[in-house]
């Protein structure tokens, strides 16, 4: 039984993931062109409409929307902040056609499973620019939705669907043709700013970029 429920909650977590498109539109947040940081406008605000339909088994379906609203401030010639949001819903419908796989534990189980969902996620990113080579970055994010793993017998944090996170990193510009960098996550829960997370591998394919990997604008 617990192995059946830990498939049903992986199964909806995947779906739930599915549905967010900041995945795939993330680049105009966080990307820019190859401008120095003295370069870019003052500020810069824009959002991003997106929809997305994920079909699993049976008749299993999630429609889902969001809103993706996003501030940039250039306060002086060596400092650039971006902070942002994403607001998104959806309609997670065809449950019952899991029931054959023996997936549901009865209809307490069904009833307990929100069928509107909601997330909403807040971040923040910075980068500073310590001489005409080296820029530090740094960003912190975190996230709540109504999607709580229902089955008592797993371990809550397993599944943890409210995460948080921060990164830091450098950008090192040896040429105009060659730069080098890294950077440190710590996240609690799933991070959706992963390269290897599921959200991820649906949306960009595997090994994609992080939103939070070294801007190019630097």
């Amino acid at each position: 039984m617990k192995a059946s429920n830990g498939i049903l909650a992986l199964f909806f977590a995947l779906l739930l993931l599915a549905g967010r498109p900041l995945m795939a539109q993330e680049k105009s947040l966080f990307e820019a062109p190859a401008e120095e940081i003295n370069l870019l406008p003052k500020t810069d605000f824009g959002f991003m409409l997106g929809s997305s339909f994920t079909t699993g088994f049976g008749s299993s379906s999630l429609f889902s929307q969001s809103f993706a609203p996003h501030f940039q401030w250039n306060p002086g010639q060596r400092f650039s902040l971006v902070v942002g949001s994403l607001f998104s819903t959806g309609h997670f419908s065809g449950s019952t056609a899991l029931a054959p796989f023996g997936l549901f534990a009865g209809e307490a189980t069904q009833d307990a499973m929100p069928q509107r969902l909601f997330s909403t996620t807040v971040y923040a990113f910075g980068a500073y620019q310590l001489s005409p080579r080296l820029t530090i970055t740094g960003g912190s994010w975190m996230e709540n939705n109504n999607y709580q793993a229902f089955m008592p017998q797993m371990n809550g944090q397993a599944f943890n669907m409210n995460p948080r996170g921060v990164m830091m990193g450098f950008d090192y510009k040896v040429s105009e043709h060659f730069r080098f960098g890294a950077q440190f996550n710590v996240s609690s829960g799933y991070n959706p700013f992963s390269p290897f997370s599921p959200a991820g591998a649906m949306n960009r394919g595997f090994f994609a970029p992080s939103p939070f990997q070294r801007n190019t604008i630097w």
